[in-house]
């Protein structure tokens, strides 16, 4: 019997490879933010963030294949969109980042339910190649 599982788990592994060994993931944008606002009904609140607090909200845009992954996000994929100077990646229903190509800023902005997360940030890697 042990020897059929193990027979079986290792040709679920070979045929369904995880994403990680199936394509490989290149980080194409990190941001490291500075400032949170939280907007709700009863509540508009801003934050300046501690470096604490910026290492744990630093957004990360992954690219595998011709695919862009809100890593920082729960790994939602995302739209690449391009307007003049502002680059624009969009997870519909979730929310999108907004990058400046000419002063190396960034917004982070999602929705969670009626309320909304902004965290406005600084470039610290942007790489399309």
């Amino acid at each position: 019997m042990p020897k059929i599982l193990i027979v079986f788990v290792i040709y679920i592994s070979l045929m369904h490879p995880s994403k990680s060994h199936a394509q490989e993931s290149e980080i194409i944008f990190e941001g490291i933010p500075t400032k949170m606002i939280v907007s709700g009904l009863d509540v508009n609140k801003e934050t300046h963030l501690t470096n604490q607090q910026k290492n744990k909200s630093r957004v990360l845009i992954t690219k595998r294949g011709k695919d862009y992954f809100w890593a920082s996000r729960e790994d939602k994929q995302l739209i690449p969109t391009v307007s003049g100077i502002y680059l624009f990646f969009i997870a519909p229903g979730s929310g999108y980042v907004k990058i400046s190509t000419a002063t190396n800023e960034y917004i982070e902005h999602m929705s969670l339910g009626l309320a909304t997360f902004t965290y406005w940030g600084n470039t610290v890697k942007l790489d399309l190649k």
